[in-house]
């Protein structure tokens, strides 16, 4: 008992006065932790800039290219945000890949100022730090090669707002409204996300009595469905997919997404087995996954008698979502990708739960603990997007940026 009150002695200590190790920790005054957050989150919004003009010279046919789908072929999946481009391009006469540029690395901004804000009301416990520094949040798309720059951004920039307009005590009715635009707009543009779509439920229902929350989502829901079954019945084939290169007047981005437009679900499915042997993506995605969720575990394990409701109902909206994705495992290989999503919209949502138990915690001080293996944790792993890229994070990250110089 006396060692055990000599540490949270010297904790507060370091804590209130200055920089100090203890426990096995470093603790750090909350300003300079706050500091060297703003200094992460600068990096990765200048390298994620790099590697959007990267993607304006490479890789464009299937990152930016997946952008570009339109309605030149006819009303088709993922082609309302390239007819946005392309009329913006007759418009303007400016390429149509620097608007789709400008829009993805926008959206990459926004949800890392919905990132911050949600940061400002947390506890800074360390599964919080642990969980903004992983490689399997706001890293991902920088660390992963060919990770940045898809059209999800939109499914999490828009449940990143619905969180900040929740703390703000927007109207019900109006975030309604929102939903439902942020419903059409993603499923239209990426119907993938559509799985995704319990996790915006979850928020509704941490933050609102359940008549509340349905009557909110009622809306947005009647949308998803209608945009999904649109989708549905408009997947596109080999001739949808030669107009939309017709109307881009360049070649080179016809052989990534574009193309891919014409592939029958046997050809995706036979693509995910022969990917699932050779990468051995059971054994890989099952070690990397459990480290992606560590702090979220250990999150839920902070907060349970706090927001134990808060807590079953993010469990079972989470489960929903992971059987609603079922179907991304089986026909699409970016596996990562689709964890990913899981992984950073359960921290988005538990950093609001946590915001909200501190909120009820009067007189609670929050102190920036940084344990000893949040370093390790960081930069020596991180989750392919596909096949085996990137499996080693930022140790691969500089082997490749030393390879370019």
């Amino acid at each position: 008992m006396r060692d055990r009150s000599s540490n949270v002695e010297v904790n507060l200590i370091a804590g209130q006065q200055g920089a100090g190790f203890a426990g096995g920790s470093f603790v750090l005054p909350l300003r300079l932790g706050r500091l060297l957050l703003e200094v992460y989150f600068g990096l990765l919004s200048a390298a994620l800039f790099v590697i959007g003009v990267k993607f304006l010279r490479s890789e464009t046919a299937w990152t930016f290219a997946d952008w570009l789908i339109n309605y030149e072929g006819g009303f088709v999946r993922r082609g309302l945000l390239g007819e946005i481009a392309l009329q913006l391009t007759r418009l303007t006469g400016i390429n149509s890949v620097l608007f789709v540029m400008a829009a993805g690395f926008s959206l990459y901004l926004a949800l890392f100022y919905c990132v911050w804000k949600l940061l400002d009301e947390s506890s800074w416990q360390p599964w919080v730090i642990a969980g903004v520094v992983s490689p399997a949040t706001l890293a991902f798309p920088v660390l992963v090669p060919g990770s940045g720059y898809h059209k999800e951004i939109l499914y999490l920039t828009g449940l990143g707002l619905l969180l900040l307009f929740l703390k703000k005590g927007v109207r019900p009715a109006v975030l309604s409204v929102f939903l439902a635009v942020v419903s059409a707009v993603a499923i239209l543009s990426h119907e993938p996300v559509a799985a995704y779509g319990p996790y915006l439920l979850a928020a509704l229902l941490i933050a609102y009595r359940p008549q509340t929350a349905l009557k909110c989502a009622v809306l947005p829901a009647v949308v998803a469905v209608l945009a999904m079954a649109a989708v549905l019945m408009h997947p596109g084939d080999r001739v949808t997919a030669d107009r939309i290169c017709s109307s881009l007047n360049d070649a080179s981005l016809c052989t990534g997404a574009i193309g891919y437009l014409g592939v029958s679900k046997s050809s995706a499915r036979a693509e995910v087995l022969d990917a699932v042997r050779q990468y051995h993506y059971y054994r890989n995605y099952s070690i990397l996954g459990l480290l992606a969720a560590a702090p979220l575990f250990a999150g839920m394990v902070a907060m349970w008698e706090r927001a134990r409701r808060s807590l079953l109902i993010l469990g079972g909206c989470s489960v929903g979502s992971i059987v609603l994705s079922t179907q991304l495992f089986l026909y699409g290989t970016d596996w990562g990708r689709w964890i990913y999503l899981h992984i950073l919209s359960l921290f988005l949502l538990l950093l609001f739960i946590d915001g909200r138990c501190r909120g009820r915690d009067e007189g609670a001080e929050p102190r920036f603990v940084i344990p000893w293996y949040v370093l390790p944790y960081m930069l020596c792993w991180s989750m392919p997007g596909y096949t085996d890229k990137g499996l080693f994070g930022y140790l691969d990250l500089l082997t490749r940026a030393l390879r370019h110089i």
